[in-house]
């Protein structure tokens, strides 16, 4: 007999919301199986934790990529945009959505500052307009470009997005936390967290529209991707990327996320 066990676990916990998925299809069991599970010490034990579960996709949970031609019609003074840290300002230029988490904590939105900053410092035409991701709308949500600050435990745009870009994290609780993305990934051991974290800085082209998004294991990751994005002269060093793994590390043990502590380990 084939069977297939599919468990799908929803908790909300503080700022984490995590989803865990767990398949098992194709075997021959025999009889029946029986689970049992205690409410009380499982929540117990994911409110101790200090990130969100792995997430497990199979790959026909992926759309297949398509690669869109950039809409550059009223591009500025170029016959061509391509999405690398170049061109970032005029990626972004109008119609264009800052968002982070509803339960996310306070340095997200201070990162998203920072970003904004940096976008008007290159010249943007607009600002871009601050949301959560409850109050993007299904508009802004479809024919926006998207800026997406704080990961997957506390930004629902950034788990939707990580499964259509294909971008996975690997977590072992109170152990290790890998970002996984393209051809290229960055590990972090957490026993040394909070002194040191990591951030996926990442920018695609989408379905005819251009997507930025940064975040880290923790908001000190989070921060430094911000940092990082905020500074023009990054542009000018990665100008033919597109994709950056960083690593921050509290070098002067104050607890601030300074540049001189932030070191690119990954380009792409």
């Amino acid at each position: 007999m084939i069977s297939l066990v599919l468990v799908l676990v929803v908790v909300i916990s503080g700022v984490n919301s995590v989803v865990v998925l767990v398949a098992v299809s194709d075997y021959d069991v025999p009889g029946h199986i029986t689970v049992t599970v205690d409410p009380a010490t499982l929540f117990s034990e994911l409110q101790e934790s200090p990130a969100p579960l792995p997430e497990f996709y199979s790959i026909d949970d992926y759309e297949s990529e398509v690669d869109y031609e950039l809409d550059i019609v009223d591009a500025d003074n170029t016959d061509s945009l391509r999405e690398t840290f170049h061109t970032l300002a005029s990626l972004f230029r109008k119609n264009s959505y800052l968002i982070v988490g509803e339960k996310a904590e306070t340095p997200d939105v201070l990162g998203a500052a920072n970003i904004s900053y940096a976008l008007a410092w290159g010249g943007c035409q607009e600002n871009p307009e601050s949301r959560t991701d409850t109050l993007l709308t299904s508009e802004e949500h479809d024919k926006g470009n998207l800026i997406v600050v704080g990961g997957p435990a506390v930004n629902e745009i950034a788990v939707e997005l990580g499964r259509l870009l294909r971008i996975t994290y690997e977590y072992n609780i109170n152990e290790s936390f890998k970002i996984n993305a393209e051809s290229k990934s960055i590990y972090l051991d957490l026993e040394k967290y909070p002194q040191e974290d990591i951030c996926l800085v990442y920018l695609r082209e989408f379905r005819g529209r251009n997507i930025l998004m940064v975040w880290g294991y923790g908001w000190q990751g989070t921060l430094a991707g911000s940092i990082f994005v905020a500074n023009p002269d990054t542009w000018k060093d990665y100008e033919d990327c597109r994709m950056v793994l960083l690593r921050w590390k509290d070098l002067n043990e104050d607890g601030l996320i300074q540049e001189s502590e932030i070191a690119v380990e990954e380009s792409l």
